[in-house]
C-alpha cells in the first residue's frame, strides 16, 4: 500500500480501520460483515482467581503502553485489553458464528 503498487478496497472489520481511515469497511456494502481477527492469552481453565485477576491486569496494562500501541499500530493492529469476562464472551461469539460454518465445510484442527 504504501509504494502504491496495490491500492485497498476494503477492510474486513465491521468498521474503518483507524489506520487506513480512506479505506470502506466490507460491512459499508455487506451489512453485518465482520471477520475481524485477535489474539489474546489464554491458561488453564483450573487457574485461580487471583492468578487470572493478576495475569489480565498486567498484560492489560503491557497492552496500553504507547510503545506497545505504537508497535501494534505499525502492524496494523489495535490494542483492546479487555477483561477476562468479555475476552470469554468474543470468544463464545465467534464460536457461535463461525462454528455453524466450519461443521458445514468439515473443518477439523490438525
Amino acid at each position: 500500500l504504501q509504494a502504491g503498487t496495490v491500492r485497498a478496497l476494503a477492510v474486513t472489520t465491521a468498521s474503518r480501520a483507524p489506520f487506513l481511515p480512506d479505506v470502506p469497511s466490507m460491512s459499508d456494502t455487506v451489512p453485518g460483515y465482520d471477520t475481524e481477527v485477535w489474539w489474546g492469552l489464554l491458561g488453564p481453565g483450573n487457574m485461580p482467581a487471583d492468578l487470572v485477576a493478576k495475569i489480565s491486569h498486567d498484560f492489560v496494562a503491557a497492552v496500553n503502553t504507547e510503545a506497545v500501541k505504537e508497535r501494534l499500530g505499525k502492524l496494523g493492529a489495535i490494542s483492546i485489553g479487555s477483561t477476562p469476562n468479555q475476552f470469554a464472551a468474543k470468544i463464545k461469539a465467534d464460536y457461535e458464528k463461525w462454528g455453524p460454518i466450519i461443521k458445514a465445510a468439515g473443518m477439523k484442527a490438525e
